[in-house]
């Protein structure tokens, strides 16, 4: 008995082992299909099972994303509502739920009938205690054990972290889109005197942005709008004359609203009877609508969102007023700031500790680089930068992140990726290339034992010195896992200590200054 107790302690132990190794390379995997593929081929394979599934929430319903093993019923036709159904309980409770072999139930997984259910079990994945999903497996020929369940838990919620860090990932990857669209469309329509040019680029860009198969740019004619640029409309709808005040554009135009369709929605505007998912806003220029943008058919098939309708806004406000290049770049210029404020906090939210980080970051370098005397464009340039410094811990594992213990060298081999794949990040987009040097040295230190290159001096470049020193002093004066923060003064003394080590010298004095005339004794 002794000898099949320790081997059953030994394949437990080797499951939970091969369950981190899982979770680490889930949490470092930077797009959502393979990390819920890994999930459920990992939980398979724990278990000894044939089937599952991973289903998601959205809104008040469950949506699988992954399956194996499972009927053609339940991949087209299941979407339960939260609290409906055994998913559905799982999801609202928060609770893993085992089905034995043979027991009747009222609902299972694929059937709303009463039935004898086979051996399976459902676990919710969850971020900070909220449900984001339920892992479903079944297919073993016994029933699922206690230490099947534990695993699987353990195994639920590296898969939930994964999913958070992965929608995060590619929620950047999306901005970033956004930004390239909206930067060129900025250059573009500013400096080009081309209408046709303007139009095309107009639909090419909002087809881009909402990833949609359908654009039209529908200007005013006294009484009617006219279509005057569009893609993947049908023959006759592209040469289209509607009268303002007569169906969805006409309306938009009339009104100066926007409208939203659902995808088969019967709208009493529209002659469609299962019209695709669609967008109409109103192009406005000096407070007076000159006409319509519309988009529709999304390529995955769902719906536009509200995130959709206000980017939609945003862009078609840039495109009536091309003409006023000055008030075009205003407006590109808020919303770059308003969107690289919000990837750099939604990086910061990962780590309570770290929230508004890059903020203050940003304000300290800033001050620095004009205390120093630099030239506007470098100190804007700067004050980007360290916003943005730390968007490359979007790809280190959150398990690694907020460890509060000290690093492995593997684990800190990881984190010294993350001004790497920052400035990869940053990279994609043109008007970020300035800042690509400061967001990649900003780890480096004066005396050369930095990283990711190992230079020195005045060869790491002046915006990766002043970040240095800003982000330094922000760590030191905020609360971290393993150390309560550090009073302004002994920051600010633990900076001059650094200065010609890991910092430079120039730029520790130049913020001491700063510090010096806000009263903070040194």
């Amino acid at each position: 008995r002794m000898a099949t107790e320790w081997h059953k302690e030994r394949e437990l132990q080797a499951r939970l082992r091969a369950i981190n190794r899982a979770g680490v390379q889930l949490t470092s995997t930077r797009h959502l299909e393979p990390v819920l593929r890994g999930a459920l081929k990992e939980a398979l394979s724990l278990t000894g099972s044939t089937a599952g599934s991973v289903m998601l929430v959205e809104g008040d319903r469950l949506r699988i994303y992954v399956a194996e093993g499972l009927d053609e019923r339940v991949l087209k036709g299941v979407q339960p509502k939260v609290g409906e159904g055994i998913a559905g309980w799982v999801a609202k409770t928060g609770k893993p739920l085992v089905l034995r072999r043979g027991a009747v139930y009222k609902r299972s997984l694929s059937h709303p009938s009463p039935e004898r259910a086979e051996a399976a079990c459902c676990l919710p994945m969850k971020v900070r205690g909220e449900v984001i999903g339920v892992l479903n497996v079944k297919g073993k020929e016994e029933d699922f054990t206690q230490d099947d369940v534990n695993l699987l838990s353990v195994l639920a919620s590296h898969a939930a972290a994964a999913i958070y860090n992965a929608r995060l990932y590619e929620r950047l990857e999306r901005r970033v889109g956004e930004l390239r669209a909206l930067s060129e469309v900025a250059t573009i329509l500013s400096s080009s005197l081309d209408p046709k040019k303007v139009l095309s680029l107009i639909v090419k860009h909002s087809l881009s942005l909402l990833k949609a198969k359908r654009a039209s740019v529908m200007l005013l004619e006294g009484e009617t709008l006219r279509v005057v640029a569009s893609k993947g409309l049908p023959r006759g709808a592209s040469r289209a004359v509607v009268r303002i005040g007569e169906g969805i554009a006409g309306t938009v135009a009339k009104t100066g609203k926007p409208m939203v369709l659902k995808r088969g929605e019967r709208h009493p505007l529209s002659r469609s009877r299962s019209a695709p998912a669609a967008i109409s806003v109103p192009l406005e220029a000096k407070g007076r609508v000159v006409g319509v943008l519309n988009v529709s058919e999304r390529a995955d098939g769902g719906n536009f969102t509200g995130d959709d309708l206000d980017l939609l806004m945003h862009f078609a406000r840039q495109a009536a007023v091309a003409i006023e290049n000055a008030e075009l770049y205003r407006e590109i210029r808020h919303l770059f700031d308003g969107t690289i404020n919000a990837l750099a906090a939604a990086i910061d939210a990962r780590d309570p500790y770290t929230l508004h980080h890059s903020e203050r970051v940003s304000k300290w370098a800033t001050e620095i680089a004009k205390e120093m005397g630099l030239p506007p464009e470098e100190v804007e340039a700067i004050r980007y930068a360290a916003l943005l410094h730390d968007v490359g811990k979007i790809g280190i594992p959150e398990s690694v992140l907020l460890k509060p213990a000290k690093l492995e060298p593997h684990e800190f081999a990881l984190i010294q990726k993350h001004p790497v794949i920052g400035a990869q990040i940053v990279g994609t987009v043109r008007e970020f290339h300035r800042i690509i040097p400061y967001i990649y040295h900003h780890h480096e230190r004066f005396d050369s034992t930095g990283y990711p290159e190992g230079i020195s001096g005045q060869d790491i470049p002046i915006g990766a010195r002043i970040i240095a020193v800003a982000d330094t002093y922000d760590a030191l004066t905020s609360d971290r896992p393993y150390r309560k923060a550090l009073p302004p003064e002994e920051a600010a003394w633990e900076l001059k200590r650094a200065a010609g080590s890991q910092l430079d010298p120039e730029v520790v004095e130049a913020f001491l200054r700063i510090l010096k005339r806000q009263g903070i004794k040194i």
